[in-house]
Parts: C-alpha cells; structure tokens; sequence
C-alpha cells in the first residue's frame, strides 16, 4: 500500500510540499515584494476621491473607475484605484495629494505569490481542485500510517535486505527514504489530517462548529503558532518531504529493473 499510493501521489507531494514551503513565508513576502513608493510632499491638502477618479480618466481614458481604496505604504497612506477597461481590471497607485500615477499595485512578484496560494490550496481548479487536494491529504495520512506501520515491524524483525552483503539490491536511495521518512511520520499525519479538514470543511463544521477550531488547524499546518522558529522548522521538513519524494521514486524504480539486475 505504501508503495503504490507513494508512486501515484508522488507528483501531488512535490508540489504541495515545493508551493507549501513558499506560501509559509507569504505574509513576509508580501511585505517584501508589495510596492512602497514615496510621496509628493503631505503640506498638500488630500485629493477627494472624485478628483481622484478624474485624475485616473485622464490617464485613463478608456477605463472606468470601479474602486477607490487607501493602501498603507512607508510614507503614509496612498490610494489605490481599480479600472476597469477592456475586459480587463487594473489596480493602479496614485499620489493622494499631486494625483501621480505611481504604478502597479499587484506588481509581477505578487502576481506569482497570489498564483502560488492558489495553487496550493485549490490546485488552480476552484472546487474541484479543493476536494482533489482533500483526497491528495488523506492520502499523506495513509503513506504515513503504512511508513510507521513498516518502521514498526522493522523494529521488531530483521530486514534482510538490509543486512545481506550483496547491498546493489538495496540502493543508497532507499536506505535514505527510510531513515528520513521516520522523521517525516508525524509531519505528514499532521499536515495530510489539517489539509482535509480544509478541503472538507462542511464536513468538519459538523463534527465541530466553531471557526476557533478553524484558526487552531490553520496554525497547526502554516506553522504560524510558533513564530520564526516554527517557520522554518516547517519550511525545512517540506524540503525533507520532496527528498523522501524523490528518493521514493528512485527506490520505486529500482524495484522495477530489480528482476534485470539479478540476471
């Protein structure tokens, strides 16, 4: 069971785990990459949102101003203005107070984080991608259950393939994958059990209805409880979890050519 549900979600695993270890870090790189433009000087009195709107027009004339927001920057607060135009909606930054257009307010690197999260919780397919990312966690849960089970028995019998000298039958690669996956047991439970509460969570809300259990799973999954430390404790083992993914399918191979080899 192990080994087939290994070999047909590992594609599923490296990429949760790759976006995952990203998107941990999203809040700081939001921060980093969200635009921080200076501003004309604040002795100006503030521009209303209409003349706001009509200072878009001109440099717009073909959009339509959907939305007028403010934005906190380092310099204070600006205003960002969405416009519609051409099937398209652009979110712009203008200078409250000379109405300068100061640019794009999702610039490229946000554009990409925004894709990465996406991608990561509904695998870039709305609904349908949520419940395939459910059914991807559970069976995390079940390739960490059959890895404890398999460590279990390993404790308590000899495993000659281990243990003969003829090792070519038993490739470095598996021998990594067993030793990293028993650090891994519990990380994948945990991950693979809060990820289907998230993609399932009607079902959750009737076993327990309060978004407090909700905000205790996300923290349990991002990491986020624990600060820094917790972070990169978590970033560290999604890496780990795309070798144990790599070094599976390497040892999945071998077993394939194994019949060739022994000839």
């Amino acid at each position: 069971m192990h080994l087939w549900i290994g070999t047909a979600a590992i594609a599923y695993i490296l990429f949760v785990s790759l976006s995952g270890g990203i998107v941990l870090f999203e809040q700081e790189l939001y921060r980093f990459l969200s635009p921080d433009p200076a501003l004309a000087s604040s002795d100006r009195q503030r521009l209303s949102v209409n003349e706001l709107m009509q200072a878009a027009s001109l440099k717009y004339p073909s959009d339509r101003v959907v939305g007028v927001w403010d934005r906190k920057v380092s310099a204070g607060l600006i205003a960002e203005l969405w416009l519609e135009g051409g099937g398209e909606l652009r979110r712009r930054l203008f200078d409250p107070y000379s109405g300068a257009d100061l640019g794009n307010a999702q610039p490229f690197g946000l554009r990409v984080l925004a894709f990465l999260r996406d991608a990561h919780t509904n695998l870039l397919a709305g609904r349908r991608g949520r419940i395939v990312n459910g059914i991807g966690s559970l069976a995390m849960v079940l390739l960490s259950l059959s890895g404890a089970s398999m460590w279990l028995m390993g404790l308590t019998r000899p495993r000659p393939d281990l243990d003969r000298p003829a090792a070519a039958l038993t490739p470095r690669a598996l021998r990594l994958h067993r030793r990293a996956g028993v650090w891994m047991i519990c990380f994948a439970a945990v991950w693979g059990g809060t990820g289907a509460c998230f993609a399932f969570p009607s079902f959750v809300h009737k076993i327990v209805a309060s978004e407090a259990a909700f905000d205790a799973l996300y923290a349990i999954h991002s990491g986020a409880a624990g600060g820094w430390l917790t972070k990169v404790i978590w970033a560290a083992s999604s890496l780990l979890t795309v070798l144990l993914a790599l070094t599976g399918a390497t040892a999945w191979r071998r077993r394939l050519l194994r019949p060739a080899l022994t000839q």
